[in-house]
């Protein structure tokens, strides 16, 4: 029986041993596997992470440009407007201006003619009265 025994204990430790050694491969290639996989994850989160970077950098320089061409776009109709606007009012100004002045001036010499009227006229009257009163 004790022979028995030690075959039994042989065998039970030679299966322990080889049950310890199968855990222990199974061990190692899940650790491997799984140190495999988080580093995969980790390079593909960092490329995801890289080009979202990238692209995002660009959609942001591609938004300033526009933002920036259409800045300078309005600036320069605006200030093109505003040229346009001062040159009208003054076109108009000076219009105005120089109507007024020939009114003015039409005005002034109606009125110098019809005041050297009214004094020839009245010059007339008193010669004529003068000639009648014999004074």
């Amino acid at each position: 029986m004790s022979w028995r025994l030690s075959l039994f204990i042989s065998v039970m430790s030679w299966r322990l041993s080889l049950f310890i050694s199968v855990m222990s491969w199974r061990l190692s290639l899940f650790i491997s596997v799984m140190s495999w996989r988080l580093s995969l994850f980790i390079s593909v989160m960092s490329w995801r992470l890289s080009l979202f970077i990238s692209v995002m950098s660009w959609r942001l320089s591609l938004f300033i440009s526009v933002m920036s061409w259409r800045l300078s776009l309005f600036i320069s109709v605006m200030s093109w407007r505003l040229s346009l606007f001062i040159s009208v009012m003054s076109w108009r100004l000076s219009l105005f201006i120089s109507v007024m002045s020939w009114r003015l001036s039409l005005f002034i010499s109606v009125m110098s003619w019809r005041l050297s009227l009214f004094i020839s006229v009245m010059s007339w009257c008193l010669y004529n009265l003068n000639l009648n009163t014999g004074v």
